[in-house]
């Protein structure tokens, strides 16, 4: 690195990550190919975005040069953790799905989580990384169900106060109604 930066003619360098998933370092599941042109000299480049930062490079590729060694990425320092970023991934990702204008049905949270899980474990050699493999593979099933769950949700949703309205309805018209007092809605 020491000896890359001195070359002026670059404002940013990519280097290949070498991820870690549960403690470990992946070698497979789409991980392992990860190029990113982090590497930025001060003032001559920009982030977008606030998840999976994309770096902007004054001068484009020609102004940006690519690293020989693998950095350490330590991803998480735990299954909670990672999960807990999932989160964040999952509302975003959930908008993204309804800006496309897709109306979610039930195979949607099936077919995509399922082929994000195959495309890591088989087709992204994930399998490579034995137990690590298969679990990084659930998770972006879980992950990728999580994201279609939430688009349906938001597509579906039903305000609290409606159905407490169509509570009051069924209860006012039932055999109980007619003997019970109407509960209170609080």
């Amino acid at each position: 690195i020491r000896t890359a930066i001195q070359d002026e003619s670059k404002n940013g360098f990519y280097y290949r990550l070498l991820n870690h998933f549960l403690h470990h370092p992946v070698t497979g599941g789409g991980w392992a190919t990860w190029n990113k042109a982090w590497l930025g000299r001060r003032g001559a480049h920009h982030f977008a975005n606030h998840i999976h930062e994309v770096t902007h490079i004054e001068g484009g590729d020609a102004a940006t040069g690519q690293l020989a060694g693998l950095m350490w990425h330590l991803n998480d320092e735990n299954y909670v953790e990672r999960v807990g970023k999932n989160l964040q991934y999952m509302q975003g990702s959930g908008r993204k799905i309804l800006e496309r204008g897709i109306r979610v049905r039930w195979y949607h949270m099936v077919l995509h989580p399922a082929y994000r899980a195959f495309k890591t474990y088989v087709a992204q050699g994930g399998w490579r990384d034995g137990t690590h493999g298969f679990l990084h593979a659930m998770y972006t099933f879980t992950s990728n169900f999580n994201w279609w769950a939430y688009a349906w949700d938001e597509q579906n949703r039903v305000t609290r106060e409606s159905l407490e309205s169509r509570l009051q309805s069924a209860w006012a018209t039932s055999e109980a109604a007619r003997s019970l007092p109407a509960p209170s809605v609080s």
